[in-house]
């Protein structure tokens, strides 16, 4: 998958990579998951704002062919 944030892309991974991303915080964006390199939305836009001192993880989970494929973020402090 492509983690677009902001409408730009940033990473392309397929599992079981994983990539970084720094943020500064107080920043709101925007992230969709997209077929990587087509620009093809796999899911919807979820907004996130990124607060000081707080880590973000951002999962895919599911399977594009079966419909259920979406992503979850964990914040840790």
């Amino acid at each position: 998958v492509q983690l677009v944030a902001g409408g730009v892309p940033k990473l392309a991974l397929t599992n079981p990579y994983f990539g970084d991303l720094e943020v500064p915080a107080g920043t709101a964006i925007p992230l969709q998951l997209q077929v990587p390199f087509a620009g093809t939305p796999i899911t919807g836009v979820a907004p996130l704002s990124f607060a000081a001192g707080t880590r973000y993880f951002v999962y895919a989970i599911g399977s594009v062919s079966g419909g259920t494929f979406d992503f979850i973020v964990q914040a840790v402090r």
